[in-house]
C-alpha cells in the first residue's frame, strides 16, 4: 500500500477524539481558498487534502495528504472559514484500489493508496473528505450520508487505519 501519512500523524489525529472541532476551508496570507480542508482541534490542526498523480497521462492516481501542526506554530497569515464544526466521536482513513493499469505496455499490479478520510461526530454526523478530480482542486467533502454511502460503493473504500492515540503507532516507525 502506498501513503503519504505517518503513524505519527494518526495518532495526532487519534488525540482529537472528544473534542470540539471545526473543519475549515482556509486562507493563506488573505489569497483566495487554499487546496484542501484544515481540521482545527483545541491544541493541533491538520491540513488535509487529496493529490492526484497522472500516469501514462490516462491513470490518475489518488493519495490523502495530512500536515499536522501545533496552533502555536500557526500565525495571523492563516484565515479560517468554518464548514463544519462538532464533537468527534473518530476518524478512520480509508484506501481504495487502482486496478488494470497498463504502463508501457505492461500490465501492472493492482496499486492501493489511502486517499479519503471519514470523520465521525455526535448526533450521528458524518463527513467524507475523498479524491474528486475538478477544475482547481482534486479534494471534495460530503456530509450527507447517502452520498457518502454512494461514494464508498463507487470508489470501493474501505477502512486502512483508524486514528488513535496508541504509543504502538509510534513505535512502528522506522
Amino acid at each position: 500500500m502506498i501513503t503519504d501519512i505517518s503513524p505519527y500523524v494518526i495518532y495526532e489525529l487519534g488525540m482529537l477524539k472528544g473534542q470540539h472541532v471545526r473543519l475549515c476551508r482556509y486562507r493563506f496570507n488573505g489569497s483566495g481558498y487554499n487546496e484542501g480542508y484544515v481540521l482545527v482541534g483545541e491544541n493541533s490542526s491538520f491540513f488535509i487534502r487529496c493529490k492526484a498523480n497522472v500516469v501514462e497521462d490516462k491513470h490518475d492516481i489518488h493519495f490523502l495528504v495530512i500536515k499536522a501542526f501545533q496552533n502555536i506554530e500557526l500565525d495571523d497569515s492563516f484565515s479560517y472559514d468554518t464548514q463544519f464544526e462538532g464533537t468527534l466521536n473518530g476518524i478512520q482513513i480509508l484506501k481504495s484500489t487502482t486496478k488494470g493499469m497498463i504502463v508501457q505496455r505492461k500490465v501492472v499490479q493492482d496499486i492501493i493508496t489511502e486517499n479519503a478520510l471519514l470523520a465521525d461526530f455526535e448526533g450521528d454526523k458524518r463527513l467524507l473528505i475523498y479524491p474528486h478530480t475538478k477544475l482547481y482542486s482534486d479534494t471534495s467533502i460530503s456530509a450527507n450520508t447517502d452520498e457518502i454511502l454512494d461514494l464508498i460503493n463507487a470508489y470501493r473504500f474501505q477502512t486502512s487505519r483508524i486514528a488513535k492515540q496508541d504509543v504502538n503507532l509510534l513505535l512502528t516507525q522506522s
